[in-house]
């Protein structure tokens, strides 16, 4: 039978935590004056209150199991989004599909976004806009298993949830030694980041928005057009490797943080995923400079500037929706088809497992194209033993077919997101790229969800589609729907 104690223990810490982020608003619009100390010091000890009295009053609990723990992840991101709403409605006067759109986007590290202006909005807001960003990123779940030592074994079973990509390894024998790992990492790089933005101009509050941003591969900017308004090639490049280690598997960095650098050059997917990246990114500055208006074979020399503005470009934007960020420093809506189409791919496929990243995953990417060629090879020789590999790894005919069903249900989720956005007047262009940047946690689209502009003029109920999407996505979409499966509440 399901247990409720432990689902209302867990959650208690989970709101907890969302009140004490709340009130950490509290700095910003304290420093800048501009409004929502009250509403955040409401909203944020509510939260907290009611938190405690949760957590308090279901004390003495028993072990969380895999559907107590499944039933605490769906409702503890579910109430997050909720919560995470109200400072947006009460400060901002948005409606609540709005609101809700926009906390949906920034907990689960997409970055769309519903509002046209952010530049107007006070400086408390824009800070919890981030801060959602930065908390989804590694996951709150995690977060939590980290400082509740009352979860025993039961937490791991949060963590294999929780946990981003198809590979969920523990780094050490104890999930909490791991939880607490990754988020060394996490908050280690996020200062590292922080301190290298500052340094190449930007004031301490737009660093550190940025910078959750980055690492948290979510996009959400303090400023209208996004990394764009720097006009900062120092700041830009910083981004850029900012999100290829938002990209990378945190694991990776753990180990070489433990001075094991080489640890990147020896993992599969990292390997392929630069690759694959890099040839995505010489498609792009190819097809760019062939259709430039500005650059030829003739002036190239003679417009150095003009050409490294346009590799920059083409690096950022392949980057960050490859790492599904969504930052902008050009229009990409513009660009040529063909390369609109590799920004597509890019966005579609994501970046390592284990990263914060979103989309389908490099790791699923390598089994799907693997599996055809063997078969044919198969055919030619009937007897010879081929395997679908991960390196040195050999990846079981179980985990194939996983991955082969995974991707099929991904790709039927977007297209029925995509049908439902055309059925309610949008246009195909802006429907796919719409569905495939809040499904893989992109944020920017092509057409009217493009990097220009917001998600503001869809109607109610594309708006709830895409939240739908983007917490499918976020899921990895077994999560979620298998709360809401009738077996699971009659098992």
């Amino acid at each position: 039978m399901l247990k409720l104690r432990p689902v209302l223990h867990f959650l208690g810490v989970l709101w907890i935590i969302i009140g004490a982020a709340l009130l950490f608003c509290l700095i910003p619009a304290y420093l800048y004056k501009d409004g929502g100390m009250s509403v955040f010091l409401i909203i944020g000890l509510l939260s907290g209150a009611i938190g405690f009295i949760s957590f308090k009053s279901t004390s003495g609990v028993e072990e969380i199991h895999i559907r107590e723990a499944q039933l605490s992840v769906f409702i503890a991101w579910i109430s997050a989004c909720l919560i995470g709403a109200v400072p947006y409605i009460c400060l901002a006067k948005m409606s609540l599909v709005d609101a809700f759109f926009e906390a949906v986007s920034g907990f689960t590290t997409t970055g769309a976004s519903v509002i046209n202006n952010v530049e107007i909005l006070p400086h408390g807001l824009l800070f919890w806009r981030s801060l959602t960003h930065w908390l989804g990123g590694m996951g709150i779940v995690v977060m939590m298993i980290t400082i509740l030592p009352m979860l025993g074994y039961g937490g791991m079973e949060l963590f294999r949830i929780e946990a981003v990509g198809p590979i969920k390894e523990k780094f050490t024998p104890r999930v909490r030694n791991t939880a607490r790992i990754l988020w060394g990492v996490y908050v280690l790089i996020t200062a590292v980041q922080v301190i290298f933005l500052v340094l190449g101009g930007m004031n301490l509050f737009d660093a550190m928005c940025h910078a959750f941003g980055a690492i948290a591969s979510g996009g959400f900017s303090t400023k209208n057009t996004s990394i764009a308004w720097f006009h900062s090639s120092f700041i830009t490049w910083v981004i850029i490797f900012s999100m290829l280690s938002a990209g990378t598997n945190f694991y990776l960095h753990y180990q070489a943080l433990r001075g094991k650098p080489l640890s990147y050059f020896r993992d599969a997917e990292f390997v392929f995923w630069i690759k694959w990246l890099g040839i995505c990114i010489l498609l792009i500055v190819i097809i760019n400079f062939w259709n430039s208006e500005e650059l030829n074979f003739n002036n190239v020399w003679q417009n150095g500037g003009k050409l490294y503005r346009l590799v920059e470009d083409s690096v950022f934007s392949a980057v960050s929706l490859a790492t599904t960020t969504g930052y902008v420093t050009d229009d990409y809506d513009q660009w040529n088809h063909s390369a609109q189409l590799i920004l597509l791919v890019l966005m579609l496929f994501g970046a390592c497992a284990g990263s914060t990243c979103g989309a389908i995953k490099i790791m699923r990417l390598m089994v799907v194209m693997q599996t055809p060629r063997l078969e044919i090879r198969k055919m030619i020789h009937p007897r010879a033993i081929l395997q679908v590999r991960a390196g040195e790894r050999v990846v079981p005919d179980s985990t194939v077919k996983a991955i082969f069903i995974y991707v099929v249900t991904y790709l039927a989720m977007v297209a029925a997101g995509i049908f439902i956005l055309m059925f309610f007047g949008l246009d195909w262009v802006s429907s796919i790229g719409g569905v495939v940047g809040c499904a893989g946690g992109v944020g920017p689209g092509l057409g009217i969800t493009g990097p220009t502009t917001t998600y503001f003029v869809l109607p109610a109920v594309s708006k709830l589609t895409l939240c739908a999407e983007m917490l499918l996505g976020r899921f990895e979409i077994y999560a979620l729907v298998v709360v809401l499966t009738r077996g699971f509440w009659k098992a």
